[in-house]
């Protein structure tokens, strides 16, 4: 881990091959009160990252059942490979989903599900040796053996590698320990404003982004603000960066974050300076909120402007 990473010297980034990204941990059904859809943070990054015309691969379980059927199946049409996402005896993830008055989302994470048993195995052992960039978050590491496989397979990638690390917080699924092992892995971080205020508890301090990035060798620390904006934090810069301002009446919150870090990864892997980086993710999200689901079929022409 490196906080002097240069997305210039990564091994495919400026090759005739785009980068190989990796997402690590949930893919699931997403169940509205209305109707269900594919979901899960880090498939919504990778299905956000095929759109963006990067290499993706997403290792993860789904169940033996319809509803992995289904998931797997989406993926494929959607270009995303499913080499890599084992078959468990879990069922398949749900989550049930209500919103707040406000439009926020309140989770109901079922336990267990298939993508708590990811397992380690030689096949993910290679991916990690090739891997460009992965992303990773929290909640997958609720049980000990996607922990293991998610941990093992971060330890395991090149050391130019970049791992971005969207914390990703859903009570009661987290623990101090995964937040700091997690941290201790990653590259960048991406918070929200509320899981800002978790790490501002767990590790007091005058300056937060100053002592998480000495702490853990952090490149950077981006947090979300919604339809405010977002911060970028660096050792040697600070900046905000307003959203765009978009109807969402017909839209929801859901997957927005993810849709964000996924141009985030997109970008710093093609070396787009940090603040034209972040005014894209912002757009891009705002876009997807515009939107009902986490992975939007936004069109072609649209796609084509953040690439």
């Amino acid at each position: 881990m490196s906080p002097d990473y240069n997305p210039q010297q990564n091994r495919s980034s400026f090759s005739d091959e785009s980068p190989l990204i990796v997402g690590m941990g949930e893919l699931l059904i997403d169940r509205f009160p209305d109707q269900q859809r594919p979901g899960g943070a880090p498939a919504n990054v990778a299905y956000n990252l095929s759109r963006l015309g990067n290499r993706v691969e997403l290792v993860s379980s789904v169940g033996d059942d319809a509803d992995g059927d289904h998931l797997l199946q989406f993926m494929e049409m959607h270009d995303v490979s499913t080499s890599y996402i084992q078959q468990s005896s879990h069922p398949t993830g749900i989550v049930d989903i209500r919103f707040r008055d406000n439009g926020d989302a309140e989770y109901n994470i079922v336990k267990p599900s298939a993508w708590d048993d990811i397992r380690w195995n030689d096949d993910i052992d290679y991916l990690a040796t090739i891997a460009d960039a992965a992303c990773f978050s929290t909640l997958a590491q609720r049980e000990p053996t996607s922990r293991e496989a998610i941990q093992i397979f971060l330890k395991s990638m090149p050391s130019d590698a970049l791992k971005i690390l969207d914390l990703n917080l859903r009570p009661p699924h987290y623990s101090p320990t995964i937040i700091r092992e997690s941290l201790e892995l990653a590259d960048i971080l991406k918070v929200n404003r509320d899981e800002y205020d978790t790490l501002a508890n767990l590790f007091p301090s005058d300056d937060l982004p100053a002592t998480l990035i000495e702490t853990f060798g952090l490149q950077c620390i981006i947090v979300t603000l919604g339809k405010e904006g977002s911060r970028y934090l660096s050792a040697n810069d600070r900046f905000f960066v307003p959203a765009l301002e978009v109807d969402t009446s017909s839209g929801d919150s859901v997957g927005v974050g993810d849709a964000f870090i996924a141009t985030v990864i997109h970008h710093q892997l093609r070396g787009t300076p940090p603040e034209t980086t972040i005014d894209f993710a912002n757009r891009y999200a705002a876009l997807v909120a515009s939107r009902r689901g986490a992975m939007v079929p936004l069109e072609d022409h649209l796609i084509e402007f953040f690439r």
